[in-house]
């Protein structure tokens, strides 16, 4: 069975990389992926990835097309990506290869995800899966890969943690107070994804 899976850079959620994503980029970047060629190249327009890619706080298709827009730049910037238009209406986007490791996200695990920072908590955390105790991240640690506050970076752990998409199995000795260990849930549920796969 030929499981069809995209490459999420580990760089990505490492705290003060060049090329950490925030968690609207990694979505963006994510879903795209999946719909680029076997060339690393994405034929689309700004019109079709609205609709493919809902950022959770923008119920209005203008706002999301203008954050897509943005995340876009941002990667831009960052070296992950290039986008160049090929007429008044579409826009090729071509995935640069990293230097460094990577984690598998698939289909189907991308398909459990609800949300920007949801994805980004999975992927913070799948990334250390071969680690006996799981991945070690404080609250502080967590805030900076979320882009939110401490306060709210628990809430969201948190609520991870409540719909069963991690386990948090203990408290970590770390020179940062607050660290916890967590592992993937494997039994997550399905819930869907608020884009077109």
């Amino acid at each position: 069975m030929n499981m069809r899976f995209i490459k999420i850079y580990n760089r990505f959620t490492n705290i003060e990389d060049e090329k950490q994503l925030t968690p609207d980029e990694l979505f963006v970047y994510s879903i795209m992926s999946m719909e680029k060629n076997s060339e690393d190249i994405l034929n689309t327009s700004f019109d079709i990835l609205k609709h493919m890619v809902r950022l959770g706080r923008n119920k209005r298709v203008l706002s999301n097309k203008k954050d897509i827009i943005k995340c876009i730049h941002s990667m831009e910037g960052k070296g992950v990506i290039r986008a160049s238009r090929v007429n008044k209406e579409m826009i090729e986007i071509r995935f640069f290869d990293l230097n460094g490791g990577y984690e598998k996200l698939y289909t189907r695990e991308l398909q459990r995800i609800r949300n920007s920072r949801e994805l980004s908590i999975y992927v913070a955390i799948k990334k250390w899966r071969g680690q006996k105790n799981g991945a070690i991240y404080s609250y502080g640690q967590w805030s900076k890969i979320l882009g939110v506050s401490r306060v709210s970076a628990i809430k969201l752990i948190n609520q991870a943690v409540d719909d069963s998409m991690i386990l948090k199995i203990g408290t970590a000795y770390s020179s940062e107070a607050g660290a916890n260990n967590y592992l993937i849930n494997k039994n997550m549920k399905l819930e869907g994804l608020s884009c077109r796969l």
